[in-house]
């Protein structure tokens, strides 16, 4: 579904701002413009598959290899307080899905929006901006398990879905075993939505401006360096 034009002309303007914002720190910078700091690992997926979303990978029991990265937004941590961030990719239905989720709260308001940690200090997760599922706009959680070794996240989440500002559901739990090194990777949660929920047309309208000029300025990252 194509943004309507008011949906477009409601999100040109943050859209712009975003991106501005993205290319002024990607021209600064010989990384990402933003989450430049992270750490990559590798894991599992388990989907319980209690919830009723009406959404097939959420809905249907399952477990998935993925491929995740914990960033740090700004790029001042681990050493210093920043935004986290949390991306994990896998294949479901023979379609690449990345979910991107950032630190924030979980309440009906703060889960959309922004929040620091502290080094050291791992909270909730969520995606922030709603997808379009059968059943309404939905946002996942996640919340970290036990502590994480010196300066990596926890391995352990447990995972939870809402609609809107609704309770929260368990829907299973993610597992990662994290190196203390990068990777190359360009999570995109637009072009690689989950099956059966896609993003609405003002957030696609919202992210693309950012997306696009992000990787037209910084097309070949530099190999990230360890964390530390």
């Amino acid at each position: 579904m194509l943004p309507s034009p008011v949906e477009r002309l409601l999100g040109l303007v943050p859209g712009v701002a975003i991106a501005g914002a993205t290319s002024a720190l990607a021209l600064l910078r010989d990384r990402k413009p933003l989450h430049p700091k992270g750490v990559v690992g590798r894991g599992v997926l388990d989907i319980s598959g209690a919830a009723a979303l009406r959404v097939p990978v959420l809905d249907t029991p399952g477990s998935y290899e993925v491929t995740a990265r914990f960033s740090w937004a700004i790029g001042v941590g681990p050493q210093r307080a920043d935004i986290h961030g949390l991306a994990v990719r896998f294949e479901a239905e023979g379609a690449l899905v990345d979910w991107l989720l950032a630190s924030t709260g979980a309440g009906g308001l703060d889960r959309f929006v922004l929040q620091t940690r502290e080094p050291g200090t791992f909270g909730t997760l969520t995606t922030l901006l709603p997808v379009d599922s059968p059943a309404g706009p939905l946002l996942l959680r996640a919340e970290p398990e036990g502590h994480g070794e010196g300066l990596l996240p926890p391995a352990e989440h447990q995972l939870y879905a809402a609609l809107g500002r609704g309770g929260w559901q368990p829907i299973g739990r993610l597992g990662v075993a994290w190196s203390d090194h990068d990777e190359r990777i360009r999570f995109d949660a637009v072009a690689h939505p989950t099956p059966g929920a896609g993003s609405y047309p003002l957030v696609t309208t919202l992210r693309t401006p950012a997306y696009r000029l992000a990787r037209l300025l910084r097309p070949n990252p530099k190999d990230p360096a360890p964390l530390g």
